[in-house]
């Protein structure tokens, strides 16, 4: 009878310690990370939970997919995992890798609109993105979807960093950018103090030409001063940019007097006041100049010539012109 207790004793221990080392083992190799780099995983729509951890087994990234199983199982029953595009960190461990699936913590992508970028080179970088839907829409497809009440779609996406995941279609990043573009522009006007313009959208068009005519933050405002100063004497803006922008693909480089002198709607040398669309797309700062123009008595500006992207800024035609010799000055050397 001893005996026989003791056999008891035995088993009953032997048992508690195979459990407890099954126990052990389950539990290190769901909080053990065992991914040596940083993958991706891509989980389609109606993939079952055992096809993603045999996945994750081929991938490296766990050993055991019964282990997992048995976690979803008894401790996420009513846990479903969540289509979409998945980063798996190195340090990460398969417990917190399947709680990101059960979450839909997806990878987040980004795509930044450059200041001064065209609508079509937005377009064309867009629609070569990797991860980005083209659907190739047109743009009186694109203006109807987003409900834009104008013929042209330059300089309504505000030039700024937007974040999608993959799946995303162009249309669904032009949404975000229009939309911001909006509650940017409208937030300046509604603050603006830049009386010689008449709606948001003669500002729009004023910053995408400050927007073009420099790089630099706090040459904006004053640039911003010198056109809303012309545009109050009725003189014309003369700015560059706009006639570069006016010949499209005939532009050679260099801008020519007959360039300067060409017959378009956005050579701002032969028509009076703004152009009729933005020439670029522009970001908030571009846009806060716009309406706060600094209260400046300059008429004229031109590139100083350095590497430093500055201007002269002058009051006078002689001091412009006295600017213009030194610019040219500059660039010989």
């Amino acid at each position: 009878m001893l005996r026989y207790k003791n056999f008891l004793s035995l088993f009953f221990i032997s048992t508690l310690l195979t459990v407890l080392l099954v126990a052990f083992i389950s539990l290190w190799e769901v909080i053990t990370p065992h991914n040596l780099v940083d993958q991706v995983i891509i989980i389609e729509p109606g993939a079952s939970f055992i096809q993603v951890a045999d996945e994750l087994k081929d991938m490296g990234v766990i050993n055991s997919p019964f282990i997992l199983t048995s976690y979803k199982k008894f401790f996420r029953p009513k846990s479903f995992i969540k289509s979409g595009e998945y980063l798996i960190n190195s340090n990460d461990s398969p417990i917190s890798i399947v709680d990101n699936l059960f979450e839909g913590r997806v990878l987040f992508h980004q795509f930044t609109i450059i200041e001064g970028w065209t609508f079509t080179q937005l377009l064309n970088n867009l629609r070569s993105h990797s991860v980005v839907n083209a659907t190739n829409m047109t743009d009186s497809e694109i203006i109807d979807r987003l409900g834009i009440n104008l013929d042209s779609l330059e300089g309504q996406f505000l030039a700024e960093t937007y974040n999608f995941v993959r799946g995303d279609s162009d249309i669904d990043i032009l949404t975000n950018a229009h939309n911001l573009l909006k509650d940017t522009l409208n937030e300046a006007w509604k603050i603006g103090k830049n009386n010689v313009l008449n709606d948001p959208y003669q500002a729009l068009v004023l910053a995408s030409i400050i927007e073009k005519e420099t790089a630099l933050s706090d040459e904006r405002y004053i640039i911003s001063g010198v056109f809303t100063k012309r545009l109050e004497k009725k003189m014309r803006l003369q700015s560059d940019p706009t006639v570069i922008y006016g010949l499209g693909n005939n532009f050679s480089g260099d801008i020519t007097k007959d360039d300067l002198n060409d017959l378009n709607e956005y050579n701002t040398y032969r028509i009076d006041g703004l152009p009729p669309t933005p020439i670029c797309l522009v970001g908030k700062d571009s846009i806060l100049s716009a309406v706060f123009p600094d209260n400046n008595n300059y008429l004229y500006f031109v590139a100083t010539g350095n590497s430093d992207g500055k201007h002269f800024f002058s009051s006078s035609l002689a001091d412009h012109n006295r600017a213009v010799e030194k610019y040219l000055s500059n660039i010989k050397y």
